[in-house]
C-alpha cells in the first residue's frame, strides 16, 4: 500500500483489459473516492473532467489527500460485462508546517 503526506495529490488510476490482454473502453467509466472520514463522492467519465482518459483503456483520477487515514477507491466500467477494481492509500500527517 503507498503511504503519502497529508495534503499531497494522488493520482489513482486503471486499464481496462479484455480476456485477450487488449485495452478497450467501457461504455461507462466510473471511479468512486472514499475519504478516512468515510465521505463518497462518484466521477463518471464524460460528466465529469476530474476523470480523464489517457488511452484506450487508461484513465486516472487526481486524488486531493486532505485528511490523514486510509482511502480507498473503485474503478468500474460497464459493458456487456461489467468490471470493476478497487484499491487503498494511506495518508499521514505531514513532520513539516504548512507554508
Amino acid at each position: 500500500m503507498n503511504t503519502y503526506a497529508r495534503g499531497t495529490s494522488v493520482q489513482v488510476s486503471v486499464e481496462f483489459l479484455d480476456l485477450s490482454k487488449a485495452a478497450f473502453d467501457p461504455a461507462t467509466v466510473i471511479c468512486q473516492i472514499k475519504t478516512p472520514a468515510g465521505t463518497e463522492t462518484t466521477y463518471t467519465y464524460g460528466d465529469d473532467d476530474e476523470l480523464v482518459r489517457d488511452s484506450a483503456g487508461k484513465y486516472h483520477l487526481w486524488v486531493d489527500a486532505d485528511e490523514s487515514g486510509s482511502w480507498a477507491y473503485r474503478f468500474k466500467g460497464t459493458d456487456d460485462v461489467d468490471v470493476a477494481n478497487e484499491a487503498t492509500f494511506d495518508v499521514n500527517e505531514s513532520e513539516f508546517s504548512a507554508p
